[in-house]
């Protein structure tokens, strides 16, 4: 799936493991791994790509919140870096994140 049209249609389609979804806006390319209702942690994982300058987009000066969620990012390979909580945190091979729900 690419990145929707914003005056299109919602697309209703349920999700699917292996489903492909790129965002050529952001530079994000994302496989579904596992769905929220196939597991009991109502866990949804994806493997993302991100190239270099990839950006995840936010709603207000580049904030992405998801305030009911706990996102973590394990890095497979280069380096991983964001800003939350007003500074800048980074990872590299291997390393693992995880970005506090509702911050």
């Amino acid at each position: 799936m690419s990145h929707p049209d914003p005056n299109g249609p919602p697309d209703r389609r349920p999700i699917k493991v292996g489903e492909v979804w790129e965002n050529p806006v952001t530079g994000e390319h994302s496989v579904i791994l596992e769905r929220p209702w196939g597991n009991p942690a109502s866990r949804v994982t994806g493997e993302l790509t991100a190239l270099v300058g990839a950006r995840v987009m936010g709603e207000h000066r580049g904030e992405h919140r998801h305030p009911a969620l706990v996102e973590q990012f394990t890095v497979l390979e280069g380096a991983l870096s964001i800003l939350r909580f007003g500074g800048r945190d980074g990872i590299r091979t291997p390393g693992v994140l995880i970005a506090n729900r509702g911050k």
